[in-house]
């Protein structure tokens, strides 16, 4: 068994919560009226984060075991080459591309099998590394399973589906920045929808991811979609948050960041 314990602020913005009451369209969603007899959650008062209290403590022995795999193993119906993972990463590097990062290092928290990494290495030709906590995960030679163990500072670091697993999202971000490159990006997805399961210990609401960043100080840009969203932090930013995507760009080329905020402000809809 693994433990759960109290959590007494919202993991974002450290407002206080009140128990979550869901909708009759979230108890319809497949398994989540089997979540809700088993896990309780707060909602957040401040910033609308819903969040599990108590949650999951035990999160290093947890990914360790091998428990998450098991929970969600790979779905047997795709090849090696068409998985949703493989896809995801090869969306991903798009992403990074349209926005001309063009790293040469790259780390990726909670890499798994090494998917993106793999894309990152052929597309970019990246120097690699995965920092993976379960330990049963050795498909990818390039990996490590300790912060300490992450000794170089990278141009990219990238936390795909991996924040909304984390106790203490801030910290965690805090780590990533001192292990970026001046100049570098970090690439965050997360999901913005409720999702059922033991291992999302919150659902983040946009004024909470808002609250957080610009808390820390952070530039960022926000991109949203539809269950989702990606962020980009990094000094190229400026703090822009996406209300909506006019239409998909290629990646241009820049001579000075003026023309990379002019651009992003004639794509997309911003604020900041």
């Amino acid at each position: 068994m693994f433990r759960m314990l109290p959590v007494n602020q919202c993991p974002l913005c450290g407002g206080e919560g009140e128990p979550f009451k869901p909708t009759k369209e979230l108890l319809q969603l497949e398994g989540y009226d089997k979540f809700l007899k088993v896990y309780s959650a707060d909602v957040c008062q401040n910033c609308g984060t819903i969040y599990q209290n108590p949650c999951l403590s035990d999160l290093e022995r947890y990914y360790g075991s091998g428990a998450y795999r098991t929970e969600h193993p790979k779905n047997p119906i795709f090849s090696d080459s068409d998985t949703p993972e493989v896809r995801r990463s090869e969306r991903l590097v798009t992403v990074i591309d349209r926005f001309n990062i063009n790293p040469k290092s790259c780390l990726d928290v909670g890499c798994g099998t090494g998917e993106l990494l793999k894309q990152l290495e052929i597309f970019f030709y990246a120097k690699v590394l995965g920092l993976e906590q379960d330990r049963s995960i050795s498909d990818f030679d390039n990996m490590v399973y300790s912060k300490e163990d992450v000794v170089d500072k990278f141009d990219l670091i990238t936390c795909i589906h991996v924040m909304e697993h984390m106790a203490e999202p801030i910290k965690e971000l805090e780590w990533m920045l001192s292990k970026l490159n001046p100049g570098g990006t970090i690439l965050l997805e997360i999901p913005t929808a409720m999702s059922p399961t033991i291992a999302h210990l919150y659902v983040p609401s946009r004024k909470g991811l808002e609250i957080m960043l610009n808390n820390l100080n952070l530039e960022y840009l926000y991109l949203p979609h539809d269950i989702v969203c990606n962020i980009l932090i990094g000094e190229n930013y400026s703090s822009y948050f996406v209300q909506k995507v006019y239409y998909t760009y290629e990646s241009p080329d820049f001579d000075t960041k003026t023309e990379v905020h002019n651009w992003l402000k004639n794509s997309y809809d911003v604020k900041g």
